[in-house]
């Protein structure tokens, strides 16, 4: 399912105004379904930017947290073999700030927010 885009925002490093050009543009699905990526449960990411995102946190309902050191363009990720233009985050490396792992049996997935610092403070937020 798609997710909803609620907020969108992103500043430079200075929190000056936003770049307008350069907002956040992030497409986020999550896939439950036993017959995709091998049966994990994952979130796909697709960078729609035209920069690089890096030092990346990514947020499930707002609990959950996973380190990204970088979200990377669709066109870095295309290779002669895969027409793949998003990337893969397997929902069980979600995590509590006490080592608490994402449970998909016991917890719905209901927001997701991608909060990065370069090259400049971006963030990004949906609901499922």
């Amino acid at each position: 399912m798609n997710s909803k885009i609620k907020y969108i925002a992103a500043s430079d490093s200075q929190n000056n105004q936003v770049q307008k050009n350069e907002e956040m543009n992030i497409e986020a699905r999550k896939s439950l379904n036993e017959q995709d990526f091998f049966g994990i449960p994952v979130i796909t990411i697709k960078n729609i930017n035209s920069v690089e995102w890096g030092e990346c946190k990514l947020t499930l309902n707002k609990d959950y947290n996973h380190s990204l050191n970088t979200i990377y363009k669709p066109d870095s990720l295309k290779s002669e073999k895969d027409n793949i233009d998003y990337m893969i985050q397997p929902i069980a490396g979600f995590t509590k700030d006490d080592g608490t792992k994402f449970d998909i049996s016991t917890t719905e997935i209901k927001s997701l927010s991608i909060s990065c610092q370069k090259p400049f403070y971006g963030f990004w937020y949906g609901e499922f």
